[in-house]
């Protein structure tokens, strides 16, 4: 906890993507304001090792096999060679640039309001916005690189139950999506194609079905984060996110949509690498998206 003024901290929280992912930010966030608050009436959270039991449990299962048959079907897709403006995607040394870029109030409303019409509906607004991102990216890579199929790493929550749902943890499975072009393709077509693929994800998204595999098949990854910090006790917060410079060598592109204060405005942190995108590229990925 960093005081900068009489009434102004910064709370700095790092924690490895390998003991915690964005949910639990949010978790530990609202946990600790409400300990701040009410210390006395704060319940304690469930333990990951509830969480770790069930997954051992369901690894080598029939289900577990299923899940992972499915996955590999889509690894196993031909979906061309990957490049960014005659740069093919390489696996790197892991050195990544992060570009920081406000979508704006109109965009974000513009967004948002085809969200809810019912040509683009989903079972929540959430999921609707999270295709819409799915098919705003395919359609700039395949305009990019001209593939007729796009394979992108997409993040699952995998919180099956209401106490997994509280626990402080990592729970992101990687999966992937193939989004399919053809000559008849409309942004309408494509995000009942892309809806329909994410809720056959979420189905096969379960405890234990990541792999380097499935990651290393997929050049770019997509991450819509729906974790949201709410003020702290009462007092009002502003959300920002830290990087390394350094994330994950095997993938080129990594576009991670977030609206952690609620403001109404998306925010999208690209994480580029480097041994890829040069500043004349940069500037062309941020012209096209």
């Amino acid at each position: 906890m960093v005081k900068l003024a009489g009434d102004r901290f910064v709370w700095y929280l790092c924690l490895s993507h390998l003991i915690a992912d964005a949910q639990s930010f949010a978790i530990a966030y609202r946990y600790v304001a409400s300990v701040y608050q009410k210390a006395d009436e704060a319940i304690p959270l469930p333990r990951f090792s509830d969480y770790v039991q069930f997954e051992n449990d369901f690894v080598g299962s029939d289900g577990w096999k299923q899940c992972n048959e499915y996955w590999q079907s889509l690894i196993r897709q031909e979906c061309g060679t990957a490049e960014f403006y005659g740069v093919p995607s390489e696996h790197g040394d892991g050195r990544i640039q992060r570009i920081k870029w406000p979508l704006g109030a109109v965009r974000s409303e513009h967004l948002r309001r085809i969200a809810s019409t019912s040509e683009f509906s989903a079972l929540t607004t959430q999921m609707s916005l999270s295709s819409i991102w799915t098919v705003l990216v395919s359609v700039f890579l395949h305009r990019v690189n001209g593939n007729q199929s796009q394979r992108l790493a997409l993040p699952f929550q995998a919180r099956p139950t209401a106490r997994f749902k509280e626990t402080i943890g990592s729970f992101v499975e990687v999966g992937a999506i193939v989004v399919d072009f053809d000559e008849l393709a409309t942004f309408q077509s494509l995000h009942g194609q892309v809806l329909r693929r994410t809720i056959d994800g979420l189905r096969y998204a379960r405890p234990g079905t990541s792999s380097a595999e499935i990651n290393r098949a997929c050049p770019v990854r997509l991450n819509y984060v729906t974790a949201e910090f709410d003020s702290f006790a009462g007092f009002p917060v502003k959300t920002d996110w830290v990087h390394s410079g350094y994330g994950d060598a095997s993938q080129s592109l990594q576009i991670q949509v977030c609206d952690f204060d609620r403001t109404g405005e998306f925010v999208l942190y690209l994480d580029v690498a480097e041994h890829v995108f040069d500043d004349q590229r940069q500037s062309w990925l941020i012209d096209q998206l």
